[in-house]
């Protein structure tokens, strides 16, 4: 279970953030830097090139995300959004995972929070019930659903990702107050204490013998034979 930790910058989560704000970003910028309805149909399967004769005719930035999402998603054109007349080079759920994880991680930068069970099944479960529905021909999901239910798991995700990083933070910092610890007792440790250094002195000084009070020499000088 994830604890809830204090409301400050966590700079660790500031990584995986970054990350995935800006592959949201890529995956708006790719269609807008296409010729307008250049990419109509992109339908093909998970883990095969499909549309290799495609992506040969985009711009090297484009072509990058959009082969990359060739292998990765079915790029069904009924199942994705269009942006400038162009298919995204995703389909609607995967494009909601992305922009949940990025809202996840980006809420953990200030705050960590305390991820029940019931979090973790209510951002799973829905994307998991509309997606076996619509395999099984039970129903026809809809894009608005796919976002949804996809930013659903995202942002669960998003949340147990930053959390990965935090405890690495976190760990970090321990460490370093142990080291700093550590080094701050062998000082202490090493250097003598101002007790010890008087009696050391005391003892050393004038060939360890330690001087008579004034009263006690003068009766002696008294007792010596004349």
């Amino acid at each position: 279970m994830i604890e809830a930790a204090p409301r400050k910058f966590h700079p660790l989560v500031l990584v995986p953030f970054l990350i995935t704000f800006i592959w949201v970003f890529i995956q708006f910028a790719a269609p807008l830097s296409l010729p307008p309805g250049s990419v109509e149909d992109l339908s093909g399967s998970v883990g095969r090139v499909d549309n290799a004769n495609q992506t040969a005719k985009m711009n090297p930035f484009a072509r990058w995300v959009y082969e990359s999402g060739d292998v990765n998603c079915h790029q069904k054109a009924s199942r994705s959004l269009f942006i400038n007349g162009n298919e995204m080079p995703y389909c609607a759920r995967d494009l909601g995972v992305f922009i949940g994880m990025a809202i996840g991680c980006g809420l953990c930068l200030y705050i960590i929070l305390d991820l029940k069970v019931w979090i973790i099944l209510g951002g799973l479960v829905p994307m998991g019930i509309d997606g076996v529905g619509q395999l099984f021909g039970l129903w026809e999901s809809t894009n608005p659903i796919r976002l949804i239910t996809g930013g659903l798991a995202g942002f669960v995700t998003g949340l147990a990702l930053a959390y990965i990083f935090f405890a690495i933070d976190q760990g970090l910092s321990d460490w370093r107050k142990k080291r700093a610890a550590r080094r701050a007792s062998a000082v202490i440790g090493g250097a003598p204490t101002g007790a010890q250094g008087a009696g050391d002195q005391v003892g050393h000084g004038d060939g360890g013998e330690k001087p008579q009070p004034e009263g006690l020499q003068e009766v002696d000088r008294a007792d010596e034979p004349r």
